[in-house]
């Protein structure tokens, strides 16, 4: 990333955008400790801002709240959207950002003479199912759940490595 960037020329890379956890063609998981942090320090050296896209991959999905918590990375914008509504609803996606990236869009809303929205923004039943999931989530002590089993699942998928047809198995298990 550092070398596309310096290829590219900073000022034209407005971001980088990822999932924590890739999971579209298969789920990749970066190296456990090294990939994510460096990310990270690449994308404030070249003032690029990092996204972390937490569509899939959020809401304890890996065993934390979302995907950048297995390596304690701070994004600077956050998205999410399925996990939220626990896909019992259509999903209600969401963004969120540091809060110096927030005035620029907050000014210009409050200026704004018309207002702006679309006709299935903030639905109440999709909203009331977020924040009923957040709830359960919380209560039930689903991140240390899925620690839990996902511990589990990589415990019991390891031994197939010696299999000549498996290459390597990786998970994200906090």
């Amino acid at each position: 990333m550092d070398a596309l960037i310096r290829r590219e020329g900073a000022d034209t890379v407005a971001m980088v955008i990822g999932e924590p956890v890739q999971a579209a063609g298969g789920i990749v998981v970066p190296p456990p400790t090294s990939y994510r942090p460096r990310l990270r320090e690449i994308c404030r050296a070249h003032d690029v801002l990092l996204v972390a896209d937490e569509v899939i991959c959020g809401f304890e999905r890996t065993g934390r709240w979302f995907g950048v918590d297995n390596w304690a990375v701070v994004p600077d914008m956050l998205t999410i959207g399925k996990g939220l509504t626990s896909g019992y609803m259509p999903p209600v996606g969401r963004r969120g950002e540091r809060r110096d990236l927030r005035r620029p869009h907050d000014a210009a809303r409050r200026s704004s003479r018309s207002g702006r929205g679309f006709t299935y923004n903030a639905h109440p039943g999709c909203c009331a199912a977020a924040l009923q999931t957040i709830e359960i989530l919380d209560k039930e002590n689903l991140v240390e759940h899925a620690q839990r089993m996902g511990r589990r699942l990589l415990d019991r998928l390891r031994p197939l490595e010696s299999s000549p047809i498996v290459g390597e198995v990786r998970g994200s298990a906090s």
